[in-house]
């Protein structure tokens, strides 16, 4: 049984104590506060103060599915978040004015770099500062935080709102690893692993879109031959645990996992080590620049936007940057193509990571109704389309619907067609706080595989640390 893609486990949460506690208010704002609990008390509200809405903005309201007698008016979020560069990011901020507008209920987005989001996230969940209402994370770090997680399904239910447009894979990791399969966010942003290609490349070589990894290595063979370009820009730096994404995707094929029912690490099977091979022979063999020992993906993306590189595995948004004439050379823009990442069986469906950010309300907001309010108008199909349209990133795309849209596929040359479909077989990091830990452990083992070390031995020792991390976290009995 692969249970990569589902497994969860109680276990305890790690993370960064981080002293934080909300400024004590000035007496000019505690005065202003009086009196608007004065007015209250008198039969004032702040929706009293607000514009009438038209009859559109009520119609609007309605279809977005928002209280259209805005009791929360007045009320200010606070969004941990990060990456305002992110288009999709920065067009939500602009249309979050809108919001306000309907609504009267403001937010605040954080700037969090992203190098150290994750600590920050983590820091507010275990302290319950206070700061924030609402938090946006990276799929694998939710069982970290699952306690300071709102449950949404009473809420979901009263407006509703039905799972059933999201890709499996997504409404798994939603639950963030809780035990009793709970709802904790909703998708804001999320990504299908793709292959991108150079398709004048293949051309010239008369090459097709390889389907299968034996057609991947023989047409990097056939381009490394010829010269003029190199093949492929793979990557193995110790960098987030980026270098995991293409093994990753080599394992599931291989029907290799993780680890097994009883939490044995598995990853260090015949499957495994095959795999780990099979990625690092791009790097023995030339079939990737020699700096790709060291590389990120940003990294190796740009090799590919520069005309450097015929071929590249990475996530859909990035196909923004491929067309981009500020950031990719001419004869990239004109010539990418992208398909699902390859498989071993040409019979095989591609099986990918699939990496999502989910949005959710922390416990410790005193503005719960409120953030729910936001989080509706948020993860909505309508402002999901509308965002999608003006910022260009597919990153967006988050709805099985949306990626069905003509106009997007039209805009996007049929890219979220093809993600929705390997979205479909999609699967997740495994769903256990120890999970982070692991991954910096797997990441140094296939950096170390790519220079050189032997697969079997280093995996066989990563799988006895992994095993020694989770016997301390009680996973087994001896």
């Amino acid at each position: 049984m692969d249970t990569s893609q589902t497994l969860t486990r109680t276990g305890r949460r790690g993370g960064w104590l981080e002293s934080s506690r909300r400024k004590v208010r000035s007496g000019a704002v505690a005065l202003v506060a009086a009196v608007a609990l004065s007015s209250c008390a008198i039969g004032g509200s702040a929706a009293d103060s607000l514009p009438k809405l038209t009859a559109a903005q009520k119609q609007q309201m309605t279809e977005l599915g928002l209280d259209t007698e805005r009791p929360y008016a007045g009320t200010e979020l606070n969004f941990l978040i990060c990456c305002h560069d992110a288009p999709q990011f920065g067009e939500l901020i602009k249309q979050t004015k809108q919001f306000t507008k309907l609504t009267g209920i403001s937010v605040t987005w954080a700037d969090v770099p992203y190098e150290s989001y994750q600590d920050r996230v983590t820091a507010e969940a275990v302290t319950g500062g206070g700061n924030y209402d609402l938090v946006a994370w990276v799929d694998a770090w939710g069982p970290s935080i699952k306690a300071a997680l709102l449950p949404l399904d009473d809420r979901l239910q009263e407006a509703g709102i039905s799972l059933d447009d999201y890709p499996p894979v997504y409404r798994d990791v939603m639950t963030a690893g809780d035990e009793q399969g709970r709802t904790l966010g909703l998708p804001l942003r999320g990504h299908p692993f793709l292959s991108f290609y150079r398709k004048d490349v293949l051309q010239q070589h008369n090459l097709e879109v390889p389907t299968t990894w034996d057609e991947h290595r023989a047409m990097s063979e056939t381009i490394a031959k010829e010269g003029g370009i190199a093949p492929t820009a793979q990557y193995y730096g110790v960098n987030g645990a980026q270098n995991l994404f293409t093994w990753v995707s080599m394992l599931w094929s291989k029907g290799g996992s993780f680890f097994n029912d009883q939490w044995e690490p598995t990853f260090n099977s015949a499957e495994g080590v095959a795999a780990a091979e099979d990625y690092a022979a791009y790097l023995s063999r030339g079939l990737t620049p020699k700096g790709a020992v060291s590389w990120g993906e940003s990294e190796a993306l740009t090799e590919f936007v520069q005309g450097r590189v015929a071929g590249f595995n990475g996530w859909w948004w990035m196909y923004g940057n491929m067309l981009d004439p500020e950031v990719a050379k001419q004869d990239v823009r004109e010539n990418v193509t992208f398909a699902p990442a390859p498989v071993y069986d040409e019979n095989q469906t591609s099986v990918t990571y699939a990496y999502l950010w989910p949005v959710g309300i922390l416990q410790q907001s005193e503005n719960q109704d409120a953030a729910w309010e936001y989080l509706k108008w948020l993860t909505h199909p309508e402002t999901e389309l509308d965002v999608v349209k003006k910022s260009d990133d597919p990153g967006g795309l988050v709805h099985l619907d949306t990626m069905a849209n003509e106009q997007i596929n039209k805009q996007f040359n049929g890219l979220p067609r093809v993600g929705a479909k390997v979205l479909e077989h999609g699967r997740a990091l495994p769903l256990i706080p120890e999970w982070p830990q692991i991954s910096s452990i797997l990441e140094v083992a296939i950096n170390d595989i790519a220079g050189g070390a032997d697969a079997q031995q280093r995996l066989d020792d990563a799988a006895r640390e992994v095993r020694e991390l989770l016997q301390q976290h009680g996973y087994f009995d001896n």
